[in-house]
């Protein structure tokens, strides 16, 4: 099998495919996915979950293969302190715009991608294996 490097394109819909996967994981445990990809000046949230009593602001992190993990390390370890304030001040922006009164919590995901028989190097030679999530991750 060929090695592939995701050009920027790629890494996007691998981005979009990880949370897909995690907003599929999240609905299976009676959620709703209540936005995808919010965005304010200063932060970004991939997912945003709620069920009847807590709002989930989720960050995903995906790794596609052993060398990445060896060269990075686990996707969760990308969420620094400064990912983190960025995450939380978008958190506290869209709970401002929204008015949701829900108990907030700030979640990490981290899925764990595998090559399987490539046709071509592009996107669908991934698939996802592993999703571990990490509820109340870090505080805000």
């Amino acid at each position: 099998m060929s090695t592939f490097t995701p050009s920027p394109a790629d890494r996007r819909s691998i981005g979009r495919f990880c949370e897909s996967a995690v907003a599929d994981y999240l609905t299976a445990l009676g959620y709703t996915i209540a936005a995808r990809g919010f965005t304010v000046k200063g932060g970004e949230i991939d997912l945003i979950a709620e069920d009847d009593t807590t709002l989930l602001f989720v960050e995903v992190k995906g790794r596609t293969d052993g060398e990445q993990i060896r060269r990075f390390g686990r996707p969760a370890t990308a969420v620094n302190a400064a990912k983190q304030e960025h995450l939380l001040f978008a958190a506290k922006e869209y709970i401002r715009r929204t008015g949701n009164r829900k108990k907030p919590r700030l979640d990490v995901a981290e899925v764990y991608m595998t090559p399987v028989e490539a046709i071509a190097d592009t996107v669908e030679q991934w698939m996802a294996l592993t999703i571990r999530y990490y509820p109340a991750a870090f505080r805000g």
